[in-house]
Formats: structure tokens, C-alpha cells, sequence
């Protein structure tokens, strides 16, 4: 038997909005990580962005914790 047919596979798409957040919900993936400038490599979600998106998607997230240095 394949390995790929033994083992679970965890399905984690990567939001950088809540657009892509109501995907993620449509689409039935396992767990999310949310970003925001989404332009600049990705940079931490703003608080408004992660409650609607808890309210939105219930599995188990990831946010992308990151700042710039000027």
C-alpha cells in the first residue's frame, strides 16, 4: 500500500483576508493561516481580521506573526 494512502493529510490554506478565509470554509480545509499584506510576503493579521475570522472558520488557525523593520 502506498505511504500516501496511510497517512493523514492535513489540509492548511493560507488566507490573507476574509475572502479567503470564506473559501477556506467552502472548501472544507483543516486549518487556516492568516496573513495580512498578503504584498509584503505576508504580515500580522489585524485584530478586526481575526475575530470576523473566527467567526467565520472554526478549525484551528495559524496567524502569521511578523513586523517590519524600517
Amino acid at each position: 500500500m502506498p505511504i500516501l494512502q496511510t497517512l493523514p493529510v492535513t489540509i492548511e490554506l493560507c488566507c490573507g483576508g476574509i475572502d479567503d478565509v470564506r473559501l477556506a470554509v467552502k472548501a472544507k480545509v483543516d486549518r487556516i493561516e492568516l496573513n495580512c499584506g498578503m504584498a509584503l510576503s505576508g504580515l500580522t493579521p489585524s485584530a478586526c481580521l481575526t475575530k470576523a475570522s473566527r467567526e467565520v472558520f472554526s478549525g484551528p488557525t495559524d496567524a502569521h506573526i511578523s513586523r517590519v523593520i524600517v
